[in-house]
């Protein structure tokens, strides 16, 4: 499972750094999306094979991993959720008719909310690298653990509950209800302007961008909560 997800999040750098999808505002979020997921897979995924299968637990034998750990793990998956979610919302904004709404639609627009995403959720995760370290229990096991009550609530209320589960689906599965709903009303308007062959090859490539984008949110949702 490493070895696909590592690949996986390679296949989809490369692919949203092609010149065709460079310039693409929500492809631009898929890419830093991609980044942050590799980044969270190396981490979590590989910590994890380790310490079931070779019984070695890092990040209950040091306390520096153990933070940085947490800390890495949470900031890349929210980071990457994130960009998930921003990902559909920038796609049903740019195949909006209204300007004031397709203008959110922009490359420079999306540089600055992946900066903004980077920097919050980077902040927002700080108390991972205070509230979190090795734990020894009675049974003499040590886990690296929460030592505080109300971050560990917080986390498994708010973040887990809200951030990792509901809100990134609800805001994707809405988004991408709108932008293919949207997407069919702009092919019927073509109808009759754009030649037929042009019209043809015009549809298949925004079919085939949304399928990409559709299936690479999904395995990356998926990827993420499964840690």
């Amino acid at each position: 499972m490493l070895l696909f997800g590592i690949i996986g999040c390679l296949w989809n750098i490369l692919i949203f750094r092609h010149h065709s999808f460079r310039y693409s505002s929500y492809c631009t979020y898929m890419f830093i999306g991609s980044i942050t997921s590799l980044i969270h897979i190396s981490f979590s995924l590989t910590d994890r094979i380790i310490d079931k299968g070779l019984k070695i637990d890092w990040t209950a034998n040091s306390i520096v991993w153990c933070k940085i750990r947490h800390y890495i793990a949470h900031c890349t998956a929210l980071i990457t959720l994130s960009c998930l979610a921003a990902s559909a919302i920038d796609q049903f904004f740019s195949t909006c008719c209204q300007i004031k709404w397709r203008s959110l639609s922009s490359i420079h627009t999306t540089r600055q909310i992946c900066i903004y995403f980077i920097i919050f959720w980077m902040l927002i995760t700080i108390p991972n690298l205070i509230y979190v370290k090795p734990v020894e229990f009675a049974s003499n096991k040590r886990l690296c653990q929460y030592t505080s009550l109300i971050w560990s609530q917080l986390i498994n209320y708010f973040f887990h509950l809200c951030c990792y589960g509901i809100l990134p689906w609800i805001l994707m599965s809405l988004f991408g209800c709108l932008t293919f709903r949207k997407m069919h009303q702009i092919r019927n308007r073509r109808i009759g302007i754009v030649p037929s062959i042009v019209l043809s090859r015009m549809a298949h490539m925004d079919d085939q961008l949304s399928s990409i984008l559709f299936f690479t949110n999904h395995c990356l949702y998926s990827i993420i909560n499964s840690f």
